[in-house]
């Protein structure tokens, strides 16, 4: 399993998305459960700002992962690692040197070890 080590620009920003099943009565009565024993889906948007070497070798990480293939990266504040995929991102290159990369890192619960 790959291991993402790189350090996002402060200011990357968490949203969580859980996923409930409601059905819905008479007299707006509504149950509401969990969909799923993993049923929050997360997602970082992140970005990368760093010499432009560095940002090949994110790049490349990104690109060799083919967007499916998830990997370990420990998101900023917690202590564990968790896997994550990346089905998008996009870089800007200044020509001075230094460069950026935003990308969305999406929560896996997969069985691969």
């Amino acid at each position: 399993m790959a291991t993402f080590t790189w350090t996002p620009k402060y200011g990357a920003a968490r949203k969580a998305t859980p996923k409930v099943l409601i059905s819905g009565f008479g007299d707006g009565y509504r149950q509401r459960a969990a969909d799923g024993i993993n049923n929050i889906d997360e997602t970082w948007d992140l970005e990368f700002v760093n010499e432009d070497t560095t940002i090949d070798d994110i790049d490349d990480f990104l690109v060799a992962r083919g967007g499916w293939e998830s990997f370990d990266w420990t998101p900023p504040g917690e202590a564990v690692s968790k896997k994550w995929s990346c089905a998008e991102w996009g870089r800007t290159k200044t020509g001075s040197g230094v460069d950026s990369l935003n990308a969305s890192f999406q929560r896996e619960y997969d069985l691969w070890l």
